[in-house]
């Protein structure tokens, strides 16, 4: 038990690592408690307006537009600081509820408080695509990552409950309109927590045109249910079994929602990391509306277990049907921090999705040289990348020096590119520890992925042009 909690509280540790990790997620628990209060809240209002009837109006209202809307709310989070897509998010969020206060104190038709729960429900689908774009790049490390993941998670299923149990007691006290006037104050939370979060500079390789012909560049997500548990909860007479299947439903729920947080962030180029959640948002608005459409015939036709057998039914065969190609994407081999940190840095890679970094990390090989020792001479083949772990080297071309290389640069990429000799010689101006990645695998990532190629060609001119170094023919 004690190791259990040593290991839960180590990582609470990563998962809030830094002061921006942590404004995050405090702005997650904000967004998220205020978006299930308003939700119980719209509901109540719904029933109390127009009865039944208007409550699945009101859902519809809000799936709909947000399915639509997240592909497009993707690639704005591509194109711009994420940062800044979610502080616009939760203060538009903000000035929506206060207007969708004003309307209920009006009070003002239903019709124009649904309107404006659809713009809530739009402006809300920057959340997820967002975050978890941001977190990718706020987390240091993978095993930051994967906490930052499990964290937000927890957070978000422990907001459910409190944002729900905080619309009812609210409701029950004082009415609607007090939850909603609550809800926007959770929101300007949000924002000012967002606010404070370090603004992430757009690179070259996120830039470009906002038209609806980039929206095509958004991966589509792998995604599971735990489907054993619906099927097995039909199966039982009683209540209170049903319910201990439920918590471990909702268990396997959060342990899949991780899961797919994180295989996104892994597998999907930084480029395009925040269509690709965008996609994963589409997905679980229209499904979720489906899903609330099609339940209440299923149950009608059926009966309650009939439906969750049903159910429970297909998604096992979804499950089977997907297992063998979601096992192939997890490599279980434990990623060494410091290469991945290392090959991060290196700026024409961070288009490079955070899986094919991890590869890559595992595959550099530590390499040391002494004082004066030369790593790499002027005219030799070019076969392998370098990047500096410890100590300063210095680069001469044609006898003269022309730069000089500390922890973190790198060095070795002109020749694997362009095919050439050695452009230089590098020298270690002292003790030097570096990690050493073979052409293959270099050219493997770089060459792969028509971005970081770019990226890369235009790194190497760079240097050329700096060093004032004429290419030599092969």
């Amino acid at each position: 038990m004690g190791r259990a909690w040593a290991g839960i509280g180590q990582s609470l540790r990563d998962a809030l690592a830094t002061p921006d990790l942590r404004r995050l997620q405090l702005s997650s628990v904000a967004s998220s408690t205020g978006g299930w209060a308003f939700m119980v809240a719209l509901s109540v209002y719904a029933y109390e307006a127009g009865g039944a009837a208007a409550v699945g109006l009101a859902a519809l209202a809000r799936m709909l537009p947000a399915g639509l809307a997240a592909p497009f709310v993707g690639l704005v989070a591509d194109r711009r600081s994420r940062r800044d897509v979610l502080v616009a998010s939760s203060a538009g969020r903000a000035v929506v509820v206060a207007a969708i206060t004003a309307a209920v104190a009006a009070p003002a038709p239903l019709a124009v408080v649904l309107a404006l729960a659809a713009l809530l429900t739009v402006l809300q689908t920057a959340q997820r695509p967002g975050q978890a774009a941001l977190l990718a790049q706020l987390a240091r490390t993978p095993v930051e990552l994967a906490a930052a993941n499990a964290a937000w998670s927890g957070l978000d299923n422990a907001s459910f409950l409190l944002g729900a149990l905080l619309g009812g007691v609210l409701i029950a006290a004082a009415g609607t309109t007090i939850v909603f006037g609550v809800t926007a104050g959770t929101f300007v939370v949000a924002a000012v927590a967002l606010a404070r979060v370090a603004r992430d500079p757009v690179p070259e390789h996120r830039t470009g045109a906002t038209s609806p012909r980039e929206l095509a560049g958004g991966l589509r997500a792998v995604r599971g249910d735990p489907a054993l548990a619906l099927v097995a909860v039909a199966a039982l007479p009683m209540a209170g079994a049903a319910l201990a299947l439920l918590v471990l439903f909702g268990i396997g729920y959060a342990l899949i929602d991780i899961a797919e947080l994180t295989l996104v962030q892994r597998l999907a180029s930084d480029e395009l990391l925040a269509r690709a959640f965008g996609v994963t948002e589409t997905l679980y608005w229209i499904t979720t509306g489906l899903g609330a459409a099609v339940a209440p015939l299923l149950i009608a036709w059926l009966g309650a277990r009939g439906a969750l057998a049903v159910a429970g039914a297909c998604l096992l065969a979804l499950v089977a049907l997907r297992a063998r190609p979601l096992a192939r994407l997890e490599d279980v081999r434990p990623v060494p921090e410091r290469p991945f940190a290392l090959l991060r840095g290196v700026g024409f890679l961070a288009a490079v999705p955070l899986g094919a970094l991890e590869n890559l990390a595992l595959r550099l090989r530590p390499h040391a040289a002494a004082a004066g020792a030369e790593v790499v001479c002027q005219g030799d083949l070019g076969d392998r990348f370098f990047v500096v772990d410890g100590g300063t080297l210095v680069v001469h071309a044609d006898g003269r020096e022309v730069a000089r290389i500390g922890p973190g640069g790198c060095f070795g990429e002109i020749a694997l590119l362009r095919g050439t000799p050695r452009m230089a010689t590098v020298t270690a101006t002292e003790p030097v520890s570096l990690y050493v990645l073979d052409r293959e695998d270099f050219l493997t990532v770089v060459t792969g992925t028509p971005r970081v190629a770019q990226q890369a060609a235009s790194y190497a001119a760079a240097r050329l042009a700096e060093a004032a170094v004429i290419p030599r023919a092969p």
